[in-house]
């Protein structure tokens, strides 16, 4: 102190110096001469006088280093976003800190926990050191600590003049906080477009190639010189390249090489794509899970899929009207809870039909608040959209009066009933609750029962809600016409028919892809399926004339029948 006494009223340095060194009391350490006068040394006291100077000096170098350099430390507001603020030393015992957006302001300490903050020489709030406080005295800033190895968070840019004065609140902090979250997206999002673009079309070229065709020459030719294939892929391209969605052409690609699909219908996917865009995060497979479009090979599946996309956007912007408490019960995360998977078909149609009625809309929110349980919004959605009864008898009677249906099996005690449906339009009328591709298009009935038949299964074991309570099943193998080619439950979810009805059990159900039917599970008798399918076959018998028997009998649908059941014995 005696030094800093001496600096500061511009005394000799020096003088000063050998004093606190080398003097007693007030007696001159210079001689009359000038010459140092070292008789007069008090090497103890010296040596506590070097001790307090090392201090002193290394004091100063500190205050002179970090009064030039700000230190950052780490804070959290009240509002939990973390941040940094910087500081330096003005002082002895004053600071100035330095907030995320540049603002200094001067720290005035009063006492050792007490200090008060000026901006622009107006006191705006008052500090410990530890927390900052706004004049009122609320806490709004306050300083954390993380251990060497622990996880940081974001460090994000405060405006503490703002804070302490009270022009910025928590809407405007979550606001800048949701802005900078979508600019990381769609930074991260422009990443992996442009790095799927290339993986894409290399994947692309790799496809062709295999079906020995050159991407980069087919391209540049001619259009008249193009294959139709090679048509199809400049095509594709020119429409991908145009909506800058060239991270899909891989996906194309398979389906152009593998799957053989027209260019229409390819162009009819990409504007499905394009229309599902902004939701195609919610993408899901027949299960119910995440997935990606790339996860299908086929075209169907992809279609299905995009299909069921855009119901459940209709869903989830009715899932909003529905109150929270209830909404909890069937519904999670953007999906139905895990033990509503089942019934998803049901949920995703009976919500459709009655969000799309004004009146049934209102019906059903008017009365949802009273609902308990998952069980009494099923119900409700079951009434209001007058969903037939599911029961043997109803249905059995129901498939025995359609046209072009003919049941090949039944059982009430077993409470099942297996059929024939013959016509895309009697398919969707009788499995209109499915999300079978063959009820949505006549093209695919006829892929699926071209060379056999489309059978159905309605098993009332199953609840009407269960996507096992009805199974469709293809007969369509032309060496073996009981082998079953294709099989999906009511969501169109890849299934299998019960043990009983195969010869495969559940033991042995792992090793194969596919297994028969048992035969007398499809037993048709040709007289009562003719009289079945055809009315004027009762005219034809009357006639008694051989000719128009034979006519008749080469109707497609009668035909077919005899020809799929030619080897057996009725």
């Amino acid at each position: 102190m005696k030094l800093l006494s001496a600096l500061k009223n511009n005394q000799r340095f020096l003088e000063y110096l050998g004093r606190l060194f080398w003097s007693k009391g007030n007696k001159s350490f210079f001689s009359s001469s000038g010459e140092y006068n070292y008789a007069s040394n008090d090497i103890g006291r010296t040596l506590r006088d070097i001790v307090i100077m090392v201090i002193f000096l290394s004091y100063v170098i500190a205050y002179l280093v970090s009064s030039n350099n700000f230190q950052s430390d780490y804070y959290k507001t009240d509002t939990g976003v973390f941040t940094n603020i910087s500081f330096k030393w003005n002082g002895i015992h004053d600071y100035v800190f330095k907030d995320g957006v540049g603002k200094q302001y001067d720290v005035k300490r009063l006492s050792s926990s007490n200090a008060e903050i000026f901006y622009k020489g107006k006191k705006i709030g008052t500090t410990n050191m530890v927390y900052i406080y706004r004049l009122s005295g609320k806490m709004v800033v306050g300083n954390v600590s993380f251990s060497k190895n622990g996880y940081i968070p974001d460090m994000k840019k405060i405006d503490l003049e703002k804070i302490l004065t009270g022009k910025y609140n928590k809407s405007t902090e979550v606001e800048i906080e949701t802005r900078k979250k979508e600019i990381d997206k769609l930074e991260h999002e422009i990443d992996s477009l442009n790095t799927k673009v290339y993986e894409n079309v290399d994947m692309a070229k790799k496809i062709f190639k295999d079906i020995k065709i050159d991407y980069d020459k087919a391209i540049i030719k001619p259009r008249e010189e193009q294959t139709i294939i090679e048509r199809i892929i400049v095509s594709i391209k020119d429409a991908l390249t145009k909506g800058n969605n060239m991270g899909y052409f891989g996906l194309f690609a398979n389906l152009i090489a593998n799957d053989r699909v027209s260019e229409q219908s390819l162009l009819n996917l990409y504007k499905l794509i394009k229309e599902n865009n902004d939701i195609l995060n919610n993408l899901r497979n027949n299960n119910g899970e995440l997935c990606s479009l790339f996860d299908f090979k086929k075209y169907e599946h992809i279609q299905d899929a995009l299909l069921r996309l855009s119901k459940w956007r209709k869903v989830n912007q009715f899932m909003r009207e529905i109150p929270s408490n209830q909404k909890r019960l069937i519904w999670n995360n953007g999906y139905y809870i895990d033990n509503l998977k089942d019934q998803s078909q049901f949920l995703t149609d009976t919500i459709n039909k009655v969000s799309a009625d004004s009146n049934l809309s209102r019906t059903f929110l008017s009365k949802i608040s009273a609902a308990k349980t998952k069980e009494d919004i099923i119900d409700s959605l079951s009434k209001l959209t007058n969903v037939k009864p599911w029961n043997f008898d109803f249905w059995l009677k129901k498939l025995n009066m359609s046209k072009n249906v003919y049941v090949t099996w039944s059982s009430k005690e077993k409470n099942q009933i297996i059929c024939i449906v013959t016509t895309y339009k009697t398919i969707k009328e009788i499995a209109y609750m499915t999300n079978w591709c063959i009820t949505r298009s006549s093209s695919y009935f006829k892929d699926y029962s071209k060379n056999g038949f489309q059978c159905i299964l309605y098993d009332f074991n199953y609840p009407n809600t269960s996507n096992n309570s009805v199974i469709g099943f293809s007969l369509n193998d032309k060496k073996d016409r009981y082998k079953i080619t294709s099989c999906y439950n009511k969501s169109d979810n890849s299934s299998n028919l019960p043990d009983e009805f195969t010869n495969c059990s559940e033991r042995n159900r792992l090793w194969y892809s596919s297994f028969n039917i048992k035969p007398e599970y499809i037993k048709v008798n040709l007289a009562k399926a003719a009289l079945k399918f055809d009315n004027t076959f009762l005219k034809v018998l009357k006639d008694q004339t051989l000719k128009p028997i034979r006519t008749f009998l080469n109707k497609p649908v009668i035909s077919k029948f005899i020809d799929f059941y030619d080897s057996d014995n009725y």
